[in-house]
């Protein structure tokens, strides 16, 4: 989710008979959420990215966001939810853990001018049900409070058949 801003500047001089005004918009992106599929160890994983509060203008928070994802039922969280909190000039802050409870992942950001990155591992539960053309998989996070939206990823999965290889084969007949 983002928000956009529009700035008007204008200026004039009466005595030259001249005038400009110019408007810029630039976009505050509120909750931007991304996954990327992995694959690796036998294993099917997508990685999250979500980014709060970033974009061409970082909002002073005066009240905490709070940041909330529940993973669907076919992913299962892998590691730590890392968050890492950054200045306006791009220089981290803080390094922390998001709250883990069950499927749900939680965090709230304290107040002031500062952007969010929140990445996290889930596996891909039982690949055996994904269907031949493989599935999408959607995960929604959403923030409340100080910045209000919702960001929903999908990532297709694609199904894993197995490689059959014809090794021999006897007939037999009987006359």
């Amino acid at each position: 989710a983002d928000e956009w801003v529009s700035n008007e500047i204008s200026g004039s001089d009466e005595d030259k008979k001249v005038s400009s005004s110019k408007t810029v918009n630039t976009v505050t992106s509120i909750i931007n959420k991304q996954g990327e599929l992995v694959s690796g160890d036998g294993n099917t994983y997508i990685d999250y990215t979500v980014y709060l509060n970033a974009g061409d203008i970082v909002k002073n928070l005066t009240e905490g966001a709070q940041f909330k994802d529940t993973l669907p039922p076919e992913l299962g969280l892998v590691g730590d939810v890392i968050v890492k909190q950054y200045d306006v000039k791009g220089n981290e802050k803080s390094h922390t853990v998001a709250t883990v409870n069950g499927q749900e992942i939680s965090y709230t950001t304290p107040i002031g001018q500062y952007y969010y990155v929140i990445t996290y591992r889930t596996i891909v539960k039982d690949l055996a049900n994904i269907p031949i053309g493989g599935a999408d998989i959607k995960n929604e996070g959403t923030t409340t409070g100080g910045l209000n939206g919702d960001s929903t990823a999908t990532v297709t999965v694609p199904n894993h058949v197995l490689d059959k290889k014809f090794k021999e084969q006897h007939i037999s007949q009987n006359s």
